[in-house]
């Protein structure tokens, strides 16, 4: 007897193709402008362009013209004069802000404050003398302030 064999018949393979999940990136961002670490006591004048964030202590006066920022553990005693101030912690002393000065949960501010805004978190504290001021409106320029007047000063056509 004689088998026939049949024909292998070969079907294609489908391509397995893993899936690519991309492996998460981690990028550590690096703050911008000044940070002050926790258990850091810093003692003296500071003047800032950029941005600061306090995690420790300061003694002494900061003159900044971006924004200061005092986290939950970071105690202050001075002056601050700044564009916003946010505490989380504790300062006391005199506060002059251009914008606006905020007083998160748990913390606290001692002292004189000057801003045109001011917003306090229900658990905060604040004890002390408050200025709200807003900002002036900016002077016209020169050209836009004699137009009014060159307007008012054409001599009137007279009748003939």
């Amino acid at each position: 007897m004689i088998l026939k064999r049949k024909k292998d018949t070969v079907e294609p393979v489908p391509e397995q193709v893993d899936e690519l999940t991309p492996e998460p990136v981690q990028v550590q961002l690096q703050p911008r402008g000044t940070v002050l670490a926790e258990g850091v006591l810093f003692k003296g004048h500071f003047e800032s362009n950029e941005p600061m964030v306090v995690h420790g202590s300061i003694q002494g006066n900061v003159q900044s013209t971006d924004d200061i920022t005092f986290t939950g553990k970071a105690h202050y005693e001075g002056d601050i004069h700044s564009r916003n101030l946010t505490i989380a912690g504790e300062a006391r002393g005199r506060f002059a802000c251009k914008d606006k000065v905020e007083i998160l949960e748990a913390g606290k501010i001692e002292g004189k404050l000057h801003a045109a805004r001011f917003v306090m978190s229900e658990d905060s504290v604040f004890d002390g003398d408050l200025k709200i001021e807003k900002p002036k409106a900016p002077k016209a320029s020169a050209e836009e302030a004699a137009a009014p007047e060159a307007e008012q000063k054409e001599p009137k056509k007279q009748k003939a």
